[in-house]
C-alpha cells in the first residue's frame, strides 16, 4: 500500500465540497483502489500507522471497501481500530474550568 499516494487522497478529499458528488466519488474510488492493491500492507498500515483523522475518512468508503476486497481480515482490523481510537478518546480529559 502507498501510504503517501493515500495521504494526498485524503487530502484532496478533504479539500473537495461534500456536495461536489463527482470529485467526492472520484476520491473514494482511489482511496478504495490504493487500500485494496496489496492487502497484507493494507493490515499492516491499519494496525500501525492509521492516524485517528485517516480512520474517519476510511470509515466513509469502509463498505465499499469490504464488498470489493471481501477480506474479513481488513473488516476485523479496522473495527479493532475503532475500538482502539474510541478507548484512546475516553481517555482524554478535558480541563477543569
Amino acid at each position: 500500500m502507498d501510504v503517501q499516494k493515500f495521504r494526498e487522497v485524503i487530502r484532496r478529499r478533504n479539500e473537495t465540497h461534500d456536495e461536489y458528488d463527482y470529485g467526492v466519488e472520484m476520491c473514494d474510488k482511489e482511496e478504495i483502489q490504493i487500500l485494496a492493491e496489496d492487502i497484507p500492507s493494507t493490515i499492516e498500515y491499519l494496525k500501525n500507522d492509521c492516524t485517528a483523522e485517516e480512520f474517519f475518512w476510511i470509515s466513509e468508503i469502509i463498505d465499499d471497501l469490504a464488498t470489493e476486497i471481501q477480506s474479513r481480515e481488513i473488516v476485523e482490523c479496522y473495527k479493532n481500530l475503532g475500538k482502539n481510537i474510541l478507548t484512546w478518546l475516553r481517555h482524554l480529559t478535558l480541563p477543569a474550568v
